[in-house]
């Protein structure tokens, strides 16, 4: 497992190394193929949550969401606009500070990383 979060964290660092020539010529596909991965990630949380929530073997962490997710369609509004607050500034900062915004957008993208990490690993210990 430590194998595999280590392996996302060098897919990323070479994502933003290669995205920060991309920025400096003015491309922004790059970019947006950070911002989907970070979206997809955010999927993958929803659905995993999601599931254990239902199934009664895990509880949400976070005491905001805990609050406000008490089914799906709640979990994933919620979700998602945690991710359009990460993602929206991050786009539109990302012409000026360049540099920023990727950081913000790695950082945010790595702790969503290991939120499904952690969500697969308590999925895994609740299934034996």
């Amino acid at each position: 497992m430590a194998l595999r979060i280590a392996g996302v964290f060098l897919g990323l660092f070479v994502l933003a190394s290669a995205a920060s020539a991309d920025e400096r010529k003015g491309g922004d596909t790059r970019f947006k193929i950070a911002a989907a991965v970070l979206v997809g990630l955010g999927a993958a949380d929803v659905v995993q949550t999601g599931s254990c929530l239902q199934a009664g073997i895990c509880t949400e962490v976070n005491p905001i969401a805990r609050k406000l997710n008490s089914d799906y369609g709640t979990l994933a509004v919620t979700k998602g606009a945690a991710l359009s607050l990460a993602i929206w500034p991050t786009w539109k900062a990302r012409k000026s500070h360049p540099k920023l915004a990727w950081s913000v957008l790695l950082a945010v993208t790595a702790a969503q990383g290991f939120v499904v990490a952690s969500n697969a690993r308590q999925l895994g210990k609740a299934r034996r």
